[in-house]
């Protein structure tokens, strides 16, 4: 497994680990290092990566921890984070006035990652769309993203996962 952070790789770890699970919308990563003595990790959080799996990208996300651990003989530093779409879990949406019917579901959740200034793509295989007006929810201040889209993506049937396409 391997980290890229800023166009580099990087393989060193004593331990590593994807998370990549269909019943959760942000999945993780994680790496312990050992740098050597009196080095740091060349990157910190709230960086940019993406995560590989023989050489396949896996997810792009942030670091979202690091933190070290160790006593006077070694010690260890503990690197955490989550694809992309942790944006739409950690963010809070203002009322949007553009939900119209009629509306698709990939639609509304464009307008949503575009008001919380995320770079998310949707891909939608479903074609959900909302016909009439009152079958729109609409967004009430202080609501979070995810859980909007979600009672939206409920009202049609469909499930809500994340994903990395590659060769684009």
């Amino acid at each position: 497994m391997k980290i890229e952070v800023r166009g580099r790789k990087y393989t060193a770890f004593k331990s590593a680990t994807a998370d990549i699970r269909i019943d959760t919308l942000a999945n993780s990563f994680s790496f312990a290092a050992t740098p050597a003595k009196d080095a740091g990790l060349p990157f910190g959080r709230g960086e940019e990566c993406v995560i590989h799996v023989d050489d396949e990208p896996v997810i792009t996300g942030y670091i979202e921890t690091v933190a070290g651990s160790g006593d006077y003989s070694s010690h260890v530093i503990d690197i955490l984070g989550r694809d992309k779409t942790s944006d739409i879990i950690d963010s809070t949406l203002l009322p949007i006035k553009d939900i119209k019917a009629p509306i698709t579901l990939k639609q509304v959740v464009e307008l949503i990652i575009q008001q919380i200034g995320s770079s998310l793509d949707v891909i939608d295989y479903t074609g959900a769309k909302f016909e009439k007006s009152e079958d729109v929810i609409a967004v009430e201040r202080g609501d979070n993203a995810f859980q909007f889209i979600e009672k939206l993506a409920r009202k049609k049937n469909v499930i809500l996962t994340s994903c990395i396409v590659t060769g684009k």
